[in-house]
């Protein structure tokens, strides 16, 4: 829709029917006074983002996702992101159009799952910048680790509430099991997760315990031996002077 000028305190400003869209889409024409008129051919872009395919830990140069937007005239395309990677714009010319293709590669890393990436529509028939953004989601699986044995002292005959515990992390979260490598899981161990709890200590509780954690990217093992020691477990020494512990520790069969 052609402009139309007009004088207003001695300044000449312009009237002008500015292209809009709606809720649905569509284009609708909106007045406007403004120094200057966008050109009657101009149509803001409804820009759109797609992600790449599903990002893995360990995988190289991979695209995580590319944004188009189309209008008159072209729009411009970036990114808003504070992850590392490389960009690539293409575009194509229409009879009253100009379509901008913007992709994001980056090499994925568990540092990233989570962060957002965001694309950034600019365009004159636009009051303000259009932004989408999509949140990383990075497969992958950190090694596993067991603890509560720092202090193997405190392993012995008649201790209560002595537990291990599985440690790891992962996308998607990872599930964990417990085995016993030299038997079953001896009577009363409970098995709650990443948490293995032991009933009151008895050297039959002596064995080696594996955590296997696993997702839908890897699984992973951490196994550990625990060596309870025996009734006779106590100070040898009961006068001044260091600390002599004895006691008898059940052997593991090989």
């Amino acid at each position: 829709m052609n402009g139309a000028e007009r004088r207003k305190g001695g300044l000449k400003v312009c009237t002008c029917a500015r292209l809009k869209r709606d809720e649905r889409g569509l284009l609708t024409g909106v007045a406007q006074t403004r120094d200057s008129c966008l050109s009657p051919s101009a149509v803001p872009p409804l820009p759109s983002l797609n992600p790449g395919p599903a990002l893995e830990e360990g995988q190289g140069l991979t695209l995580a996702a590319s944004c188009t937007a189309e209008g008159s005239p072209a729009p411009s395309v970036t990114w808003d992101t504070e992850v590392k990677g490389t960009t690539s714009s293409r575009s194509f010319k229409h009879s009253r159009s100009a379509a901008v293709t913007s992709e994001f590669h980056l090499v994925p890393s568990r540092s990233m799952n989570g962060q957002p990436l965001t694309c950034v529509v600019s365009h004159p028939g636009l009051n303000q910048d259009q932004r989408i953004t999509h949140v990383l989601h990075v497969s992958f699986l950190a090694e596993a680790s067991v603890r509560g044995l720092e202090d193997q002292n405190l392993w012995h005959v008649g201790r209560e509430g002595a537990m291990l515990k599985c440690l790891s992390e992962g996308q998607p979260p990872p599930s964990y099991n417990w085995t016993r490598l030299d038997g079953p899981l001896p009577s009363g161990v409970r098995v709650d997760g990443d948490t293995l709890g032991f009933p009151p200590l008895t050297t039959e509780h002596s064995g080696i315990y594996v955590c296997h954690v696993s997702n839908e990217f890897s699984s992973r093992d951490s196994q550990v031996t625990v060596d309870v020691l025996g009734k006779h477990w106590g100070r040898r020494n009961k006068g001044p002077g260091p600390r002599a512990w004895w006691g008898s520790r059940k052997q593991h069969r090989q």
